[in-house]
């Protein structure tokens, strides 16, 4: 579990590394593999378009229930996908997964407290691919 952990805040790091990077998207998606469905974590660092708003995607995607209307907003700065396997953290997938969730948002959380690199980052929302139940761990007001 500890390289699956490096592997996050390192990803992090590069993420939030960009100068441009104000938006995190942290998302658990699936893919098959070898032992059946496995778990992944992506992670997008992004800023929001020139004239757009953030929160008010978020209010628009919420009222449509399409995560799309939030992407739409958004400058991918840096990517990351299917490179953390979570299986870890799930290990009967989809089974405990408030337990996996809640270990995977406290090792963020712990690795944001510190680091000040995330000074400048906005929002930081953890979520499952396509749900629009968030777990907002950074929500600053919109800038």
């Amino acid at each position: 579990m500890n390289a699956v952990v490096k592997k996050i805040q390192e990803t992090l790091n590069k993420t939030v590394g960009n100068f441009r990077t104000k938006i995190v998207m942290i998302y658990i998606d699936t893919t098959y593999g070898d032992s059946g469905i496995e778990p992944f974590l992506n992670i997008i660092g992004a800023s929001v378009s020139s004239g757009k708003n953030f929160d008010e995607a978020v209010k628009l995607a919420e009222e449509n229930d399409d995560i799309g209307f939030i992407y739409d907003v958004l400058n991918n700065c840096e990517e990351s996908f299917d490179e953390i396997n979570l299986s870890a953290f799930f290990p009967k997938w989809p089974d405990d997964l408030k337990k996996g969730e809640n270990e995977i948002t406290d090792i963020i959380r712990h690795f944001i407290s510190e680091n000040d690199v995330f000074n400048d980052v906005q929002k930081l929302y953890f979520h499952h691919v396509d749900s629009l139940d968030f777990v907002k761990i950074i929500d600053k007001p919109q800038f």
